[in-house]
């Protein structure tokens, strides 16, 4: 088996470092080796209702409290951008459209709305999140509050369960590889080839997209709860972030430091990883 450096030393204080073609990736060991799971993400099961707590709802009778699901998802592409590249892998709202197609009024609780069409919108100037699902009372428009049968959460997650398909290619790109995250590094890290420096790791609670609140989710105790650590049971997500490639070198990596040093890093499972902002990003 191949050795990867930094794994000499102390864990949990160190990162672990592999070199992929011209760039470099730090893996946050305790946060890939975790037993974190997204309690809101098998269907937004965990997302609170307007009706109140109940089974699997451990959240507050809030309707602002929806886990991820609070803020519309954005899309890499607008419509218009999508160019050569094939509609159905390019993350754009055109990539979506067989499957809101599909959904209906048994589906998605703004079934109306969105068969309208008033599902997404684009902005005109030029920008990272140049397309964005649209908000319903606060909540991305997919998100069912008031459903029976089980039906709360993601609609295009519930379709996907429906169709028998893997719910990646029913959801935005976004609302799949979340938490998942890999943050470059400060410009003055490049590489000496010119490459990226790029820290793995899972959404802390202070990333901006969800502030004042944060991604709670990845400092609550209950989410800790899986019984696999994150860089396997997670690989779909990580793989769809970095590449399939890319994350396939780094799980080498993450396998051998779990061969020597698992039982070791189990013990903290159960415990909130503690996701500081590094002193790089501020």
């Amino acid at each position: 088996m191949p050795h990867f450096p930094g794994l000499s030393g102390p864990l949990p204080d160190e990162l672990v470092r592999v070199r992929y073609g011209d760039d470099e990736y730090f893996l946050d060991v305790l946060a890939l080796t975790s037993n974190y799971q997204c309690i809101y993400g098998m269907g937004c099961k965990g997302t609170t209702p307007l009706g109140g707590e109940g089974p699997g709802r451990h959240r507050p009778a809030d309707p602002s409290v929806t886990g991820c699901c609070r803020v519309g998802p954005t899309f890499g592409l607008r419509s218009t951008e999508v160019g050569g590249l094939d509609p159905l892998e390019a993350d754009s709202p055109l990539r979506l459209l067989p499957f809101v197609a599909a959904l209906t009024p048994e589906d998605a609780q703004h079934h109306d709305q969105i068969a309208a069409g008033n599902w997404y919108a684009e902005t005109a100037a030029d920008s990272v999140a140049s397309s964005r699902a649209v908000l319903v009372e606060g909540n991305c428009v997919f998100l069912n509050t008031e459903m029976a049968d089980g039906l709360n959460g993601c609609s295009l997650y519930h379709l996907a369960g429906r169709l028998g398909i893997d719910p990646k290619l029913t959801r935005p790109k976004i609302c799949h590889s979340a938490p998942a995250a890999a943050f470059t590094m400060a410009d003055d890290q490049e590489t000496a080839s010119g490459g990226f420096r790029l820290l793995v790791t899972l959404q802390p609670p202070w990333f901006g997209w969800f502030s004042p609140d944060g991604y709670f989710c990845t400092s609550d105790p209950a989410a800790y709860s899986a019984k696999d650590p994150v860089f396997r049971r997670m690989a779909s997500e990580y793989s769809s972030l970095l590449g399939e490639d890319v994350y396939a070198a780094l799980l080498a990596a993450l396998e051998e430091i779990w061969a020597e040093r698992g039982a070791r890093l189990q013990r903290n499972w159960g415990t909130p990883v503690p996701l500081e902002m590094p002193k790089w990003a501020g």
